[in-house]
């Protein structure tokens, strides 16, 4: 009984110290993303900013992909949503 209570502590202290850690990590993150947005000059203030609204047309299901292999590296089994990122425009 004892090596398990000893072993439970072990884990319970790993635990602890991953959580301490990924929190660390998750403020280091969000300092970094408040660094970035301070040199843009967007700050954190977004009550400057207009509401959007999107427009997202009907997707009409037509075809899939035959070759799996060309689909997993489109990243979509539909070639209509095959829309590799150029730099400029989607094609």
């Amino acid at each position: 009984m004892q090596d398990y209570m000893n072993g439970a502590s072990r884990n319970m202290e790993a635990m602890h110290h991953m959580e301490a850690r990924r929190s660390n990590e998750d403020k280091r993150f969000m300092e970094a993303a408040q660094r970035m947005e301070a040199s843009r000059g967007c700050g954190t203030n977004i009550d400057k900013f207009p509401v959007a609204m999107a427009y997202v047309p009907w997707q009409k299901f037509d075809k899939m992909f035959d070759d799996l292999e060309k689909a997993y590296c489109s990243g979509t089994i539909f070639p209509e949503l095959n829309k590799p990122f150029t730099g400029r425009r989607c094609v």
